[in-house]
């Protein structure tokens, strides 16, 4: 299902770009030199930013924006009849769409990593390609007389091609969200509207700051998203983390109920089926605690213990959806994956994959939990606690079962 709240910061930053390019007429000139500045501040400290977290696609996108103010700063400060603008402009409006589009593709690296070095790599041949059409390709000034013609109506500076391919790159970010949820991509699509609009208006002053900053505006907001995540959230199940239960219960003003439960016997089951299926079954049982109804809302606690919270509601009225669980989870057949049947060859496997296998080992998994309801006054660590201690009466009592806290 699509949800708006992806969609609150790049309207709020679309909204202050077209407020905001509307202010450098009524600026002096100080306060303009320190306009044009705020790109290469605002793309440096990301970069800063983003090396110790270890996020590389943004220190790219961060390095990428800076190079291509820096280009417009110092090649694209004179007029557009010029052939060397011409070319140097016809490039920024193929490149960008099409490295924005890329970088959605990318996994997640280090910036100082291999795969990190290899991306500045081609950034930089892409600068050199750059110059070997502008200096040494001859046929390149036909193309701008014809299907890369600069200015091709009197209201739009980009060439027609160059907006068919930002439309297609856009398209391919959007159906990307819609299928993958990664607001990532999103971020992406929106940036690539943000420096078509930059290049289509590029007869307007400042547009380039403007459109940069708005640019590493929604880039900072992928910054922060992918750090929360990274801080909150469990990276095996994708369930909100420990610290985000702990964060939670902190600020809940009202009563809650909190059950704890973790998989019968786990240990056992990672021992006789292996760490791989181990993980399976943690996923599994994550899969279906993040779809409990009545308004609870689950978490990983650590190890095979995972923790549900349920907001303004009572013990009687969380027993349902709990024992629902339960059920849900006792009754699933688990394929357990045979490591010594999987083929050597990775073409092979591939060949395979998808295959209905002669025979399928499947086995069974059971949850006990332990539920407690918060009282007056009382912290969340003595809620946990409560729970805990129900959680394991459950496992005395014979697992695969709910107990109520006294």
């Amino acid at each position: 299902m699509l949800q708006l709240s992806p969609l609150i910061w790049p309207f709020i930053v679309v909204i202050s770009l077209i407020w905001a390019s509307q202010l450098p007429s009524l600026w002096s000139d100080e306060y303009l030199s320190v306009y044009q500045a705020v790109p290469y501040a605002l793309g440096g400290l990301l970069i800063a930013l983003s090396i110790p977290f270890r996020q590389g696609r943004v220190a790219v996108l961060a390095a990428m924006y800076m190079a291509v103010y820096a280009i417009i700063q110092i090649w694209l400060q004179q007029p557009m009849e010029i052939l060397f603008s011409q070319k140097v402009f016809v490039l920024l409006a193929i490149a960008l769409p099409i490295n924005l589009a890329l970088m959605s593709f990318c996994s997640e690296q280090p910036l100082l990593s291999p795969l990190g070095m290899m991306s500045v790599a081609i950034a930089l041949s892409q600068l050199l390609v750059a110059y070997l059409l502008i200096q040494h390709e001859a046929s390149f000034d036909l193309w701008l007389n014809s299907w890369l013609q600069v200015r091709p109506v009197s209201w739009l500076w980009q060439p027609v091609s160059c907006v068919l391919l930002a439309l297609a790159c856009t398209i391919t970010l959007v159906w990307r969200y819609l299928k993958h949820q990664q607001s990532f991509d999103l971020d992406l699509a929106v940036s690539i509207l943000l420096a078509s609009w930059m290049l289509a208006m590029f007869e307007q002053a400042y547009v380039s700051a403007s459109g940069i900053i708005a640019m590493l505006l929604i880039l900072c907001r992928s910054f922060l998203s992918s750090s929360y995540r990274m801080a909150f959230y469990d990276e095996l199940t994708q369930l909100p983390g420990r610290r985000a239960l702990v964060s939670d219960l902190k600020h809940a003003s009202r009563g809650y109920c909190m059950a704890m439960t973790d998989v019968d016997h786990f240990k056992k089951f990672n021992d006789t089926y292996g760490h791989d299926t181990g993980d399976d079954v943690l996923k599994l049982v994550a899969a279906k605690l993040a779809k409990v109804t009545g308004g609870g809302r689950a978490y990983r606690f650590g190890g095979e213990e995972f923790a549900v919270v349920f907001r303004n509601t009572e013990p009687a009225a969380c027993v349902p959806h709990l024992e629902a669980l339960r059920e849900a989870i006792g009754s699933y057949d688990l394929v357990v994956r045979d490591a010594s049947a999987r083929p050597d060859s990775n073409k092979l496997g591939r060949q395979q994959r998808g295959q209905k296998p002669k025979k399928m080992k499947t086995t069974h998994v059971t949850i006990s939990l332990g539920l407690a309801q918060r009282q007056t006054g009382e912290d969340y660590e003595a809620v946990m606690k409560r729970a805990d201690q129900a959680l394991y009466k459950a496992k005395e009592n014979g697992r695969n079962r709910l107990e109520l806290a006294d």
